[in-house]
């Protein structure tokens, strides 16, 4: 009987022992794990320090970075003054939605293939979108090159604040745009020729377009021109259409925020304007028959 409660003892004790290492090996795993996860936080948040060091230092580096600047009243008048080079050095998509009126768009990430446009005999003012570390960098870097460059104070959105106006591209969805265009139908305008009014009218279209065909007497100044070619537009009242009438209302826009005044909007397109034009030659004809 001794023998049987020994042998039973010495079962429940092997039984034990076998279901203890299981408990045993989960609580090193879970210890294990919980020592590898503060390790790996706290070299993260070792990381983190340093990298906001990293940043700090540099931001003290970055005010300490002098380079030519000039102010947006400065930069306003130097629009078309033959003595200075907009450069805009944002991407080209930003460049599009809003820009200062006759600077050219060279994106920063391009400027180094394309540094034999800017000139070696103007003063050059850099437009970055605000101050940057890399517009700074890139400005000291022209003057060591020997060039006159100046870096715009606050970038564009500085220049925006002061006031100054900025070309857009136009978007009939924004009220703010609706504001700045007259728009007519093509039957409203020729009432306003028929009302004495002269008027000169602007053919937006692509150069290709206007040269298969085009109302007489019409100027071709295609949309992506108008800034270019601002020297060229009437000095008196002028109608702007195009094949796609938000083509025109942008070029009326972008008239209007280059202080252009005197223009109106065809809000038909050049086949229907074209068409009312040409039918007012025939009702005159038939008149006078």
């Amino acid at each position: 009987m001794q023998q049987i409660q020994k042998r039973s003892f010495q079962r429940l004790r092997r039984k034990q022992t076998v279901s203890f290492w299981p408990v045993v090996i989960a609580i090193v795993l879970i210890a294990t794990i919980s020592v590898l996860f503060y390790l790996k936080m706290l070299n993260k948040n070792k990381q983190s320090l340093e990298k906001n060091n990293a940043l700090t230092e540099q931001e003290e580096k970055d005010k300490t970075l002098e380079v030519p600047s000039i102010s947006p009243k400065d930069t306003s008048k130097a629009i078309r003054n033959e003595n200075f080079q907009l450069i805009d050095v944002r991407e080209a998509d930003e460049f599009v939605l809003k820009h200062i009126e006759a600077s050219i768009n060279i994106p920063l990430s391009e400027l180094s293939e394309k540094t034999q446009l800017l000139s070696k005999t103007k003063t050059i003012i850099l437009i970055d979108r605000k101050d940057s570390t890399k517009g700074k960098i890139l400005t000291e870097h022209l003057k060591k090159e020997g060039l006159d460059v100046k870096y715009l104070e606050g970038g564009i959105v500085n220049y925006s604040h002061e006031g100054y106006n900025l070309v857009t591209i136009g978007n009939p969805m924004i009220q703010n745009d609706l504001l700045k265009v007259t728009s007519y139908s093509a039957e409203e305008l020729i009432d306003q020729l028929l009302q004495g009014n002269k008027l000169k009218f602007i053919d937006t279209r692509p150069a290709i377009d206007f040269a298969i065909d085009h109302l007489n007497g019409s100027i071709n100044i295609p949309l992506e021109d108008l800034e270019k070619k601002k020297d060229s537009l009437p000095l008196r009242t002028f109608v702007v259409f195009d094949k796609d009438p938000i083509r025109s209302f942008q070029a009326a826009v972008r008239l209007y925020d280059m202080d252009v005044i005197g223009v109106y909007n065809c809000k038909d397109t050049y086949e229907t304007f074209k068409g009312v034009v040409e039918n007012l030659g025939n009702e005159n004809t038939t008149k006078e028959n």
